[in-house]
């Protein structure tokens, strides 16, 4: 259930993607003010990670997911009704910070409650809920816009929200007796009694902020490479068709979803960053091959393998700040991370293009080539955990295990 409200506070921003050029019209203005609308959910996405992340552990997470969905569901209706542009710049902010909420929120929920051998499973389970909902999203609405009008597509994309809502609200007993739960960090192995605590602090930082240059770049080369160099590199490099790359665009995310499932089971198996670093260097070194392609065929061909590959365990960083972190500071961990990707999803695609049109082709493609391999390198590093205290998330029955008294 958490999944799939995360999932409809995508699919509500991607169902109204194909009718905002329609919109915008309709408001009399241009392709400036389409910008402008999209750059203010973004805004509102960006800065209330952190605070959401923090009022999770405060606030039952239940109650803030469902609040938040709702008020996307709100939203986005209303924004089907206005006229004035200045009152829709307003909305749809006030749409990216709900959405925002949600997002962050249900990955607290999701992936804090699972124990620290299934992270990695419930992290891609939660990542192909939300590529679901992304790919669902444009189909959905395009339809709807299609087929019935402008005011039908908002309708549409409010649906996912709709049918989430009033699951949760049939199934609310069983919800709300429902919490993160308080599991040890998975590094958290009892009381440091290291002789340089200061020194494995510093450590720690430097983990927490490798996980989060992660996850930087994974959203960067997503929505930066994926969603706006490839597209455009389409036309000029292989002179794709539009609905060869709607076609290309649809298996990767059909093959993705049913990889995730495997990657995350091995992922809980071994080290995170033993499967995180692999698929990401993959990614890499396959990325120049956009250089060398010139049939059409070809060039999806490597899209697929290059967006397989950089896109399998994007979930994974998040199940590793869950194993470093004590749950309490999970929500700001959480918070914090998406920041970062947020941050990558408005850099990424202004870096990349700005590559392009500046030097060309070839330096495009090689800066996505070496931030993807940039991210590979920083995924190596080993995530430890902060010197810990005898009761940092312990529950009565972890205080009585062996471990922690053999070390008291």
């Amino acid at each position: 259930m958490a999944c799939g409200l995360v999932a409809a506070a995508q699919m509500s921003w991607g169902s109204v993607v194909p009718a905002m050029p329609y919109y915008t019209q309709q408001l009399g203005m241009g392709a400036g003010a389409l910008g402008a609308i999209i750059a203010a959910f973004g805004l509102g996405r960006l800065i209330v990670n952190v605070p959401a992340g923090i009022l999770s552990r405060h606030v039952h997470p239940w109650k803030l997911l469902l609040a938040s969905v709702a008020a996307v569901l709100v939203c986005t209706i209303l924004t089907g009704l206005l006229r004035d542009f200045t009152t829709v710049l307003v909305v749809r902010f006030v749409a990216g910070v709900f959405a925002g909420a949600a997002i962050t929120v249900g990955q607290v929920l999701v992936v804090g409650s699972a124990r620290p051998g299934e992270r990695g499973r419930m992290s891609s389970v939660l990542q192909a809920s939300q590529m679901a909902g992304a790919a669902i999203g444009p189909v959905l609405g395009g339809a709807a816009m299609s087929m019935f009008g402008l005011f039908p597509a908002f309708l549409a994309a409010a649906s996912g929200c709709v049918v989430f809502l009033a699951w949760a609200a049939v199934r609310w007993r069983r919800v709300q007796t429902t919490t993160i739960a308080a599991h040890p960090a998975a590094h958290a192995d009892g009381p440091d009694r290291s002789p340089r605590p200061r020194r494995r602090r510093l450590a720690f930082l430097f983990s927490i902020a490798a996980l989060n240059g992660v996850g930087f770049v994974i959203f960067a080369v997503r929505f930066g490479g994926q969603q706006s160099l490839v597209p455009l590199l389409s036309v000029q490099v292989s002179e794709v068709q539009a609905w060869q790359l709607g076609l290309g665009l649809g298996a990767l995310t059909v093959v993705s979803l049913a990889l995730l499932p495997l990657v995350g089971a091995i992922a809980d198996r071994y080290d995170n960053r033993w499967v995180l670093a692999p698929t990401l260097g993959v990614s890499a070194l396959l990325t120049p091959l956009y250089l060398v392609v010139e049939d059409p065929i070809a060039f999806l061909a490597v899209m697929l393998a290059v967006g397989v590959f950089g896109s399998l365990a994007g979930g994974l960083p998040l199940a590793s700040l869950a194993d470093a972190v004590p749950s309490r500071q999970f929500g700001l961990m959480t918070g914090v991370y998406r920041t970062f990707g947020d941050l990558g999803t408005i850099l990424g695609p202004i870096a990349l293009t700005a590559t392009l049109e500046w030097f060309g082709t070839a330096a495009a493609v090689l800066a996505m080539a070496g931030l993807t391999l940039v991210g590979a390198l920083l995924a190596c590093v080993r995530v430890s955990a902060p010197p810990a205290r005898p009761d940092d998330d312990a529950s009565p029955a972890d205080l009585m295990s062996q471990r922690y008294l053999v070390g008291t």
